[in-house]
């Protein structure tokens, strides 16, 4: 699902040097706080229904997905078939995975040193997922816009993460992953933006990446904000334990 897409675009937050891209011309100037400020991570809230598809080469396959989140870092994802049959479970926390593999009865288990160790992927770069812009710089950045659009680009790891931004709602637009030595990489866009309750939110996303095979869209349908005190994970009663290394 959505958290694959990070895997595939091997992203860390490590090591990072960020790089302005000034365009010429006139226009006015956005800040990175700014930004940072509408990110949909700095509330608590529940995506209640996504339609999901994912392509490939060799198949299309539809399903239902549901997102609650609780801040500062904990994830609990449900896929379930059209039919309304849940596959799987997925929570994520700032040091914990747990995955109900419901079609074959196993709990996946672990720590977040797997997605980085593994993939080279922090749960603090997760926040990509819903369009908010990471950032670890602690200085204020001026982003000069031109023709309502900026763009900052990082250097993180051994990829290059381009964001490109709309100046007028301060929202990511899209974000491009490459990797400059194979040239291979992923896009993930951003669209068709709407508020609920104060959370600024894209409700079409589409994961794709650069070579054409894969492709994951996803369409939100309702959203609101977080209710729940925190986030509880069931594992699978009588389900075979295996861990995750």
């Amino acid at each position: 699902m959505i958290l694959l897409s990070l895997v595939i675009a091997g992203c860390s937050v490590t090591r990072r040097n960020t790089a302005v891209v000034y365009h010429e011309g006139s226009g006015k100037f956005i800040s990175t706080d700014g930004i940072i400020a509408l990110n949909v991570t700095n509330y608590d809230f529940n995506i209640l229904k996504a339609e999901i598809e994912i392509k490939n080469e060799i198949e299309s396959r539809k399903m239902i997905g549901n997102l609650k989140y609780k801040k500062p870092g904990t994830y609990l994802i449900s896929l379930r078939s059209q039919a309304g049959i849940e596959a799987a479970r997925i929570y994520v926390s700032m040091d914990t995975i747990l995955i109900n593999d419901r079609l074959n009865k196993k709990l996946y288990y672990g720590s977040t040193e797997y997605l980085l160790n593994k993939y080279g992927i922090s749960t603090s770069i997760l926040p990509v997922i819903v369009g908010d812009y990471i950032s670890e710089e602690a200085d204020n950045i001026q982003i000069k816009c031109t023709n309502n659009q900026a763009s900052i680009r990082q250097i993180t790891g051994d990829k290059e993460i381009l964001y490109n931004i709309s100046c007028g709602k301060r929202k990511v637009t899209d974000i491009i992953s490459t990797d400059p030595l194979s040239g291979k990489g992923i896009s993930i866009k951003f669209d068709k933006f709407e508020e609920s309750e104060k959370i600024l939110m894209a409700r079409k996303i589409k994961v794709a990446d650069s070579a054409g095979e894969t492709s994951i869209s996803i369409n939100i349908m309702k959203v609101e904000p977080g209710r729940e005190s925190e986030i509880t994970f069931i594992p699978g009663k009588n389900y075979e334990k295996v861990l995750l290394r």
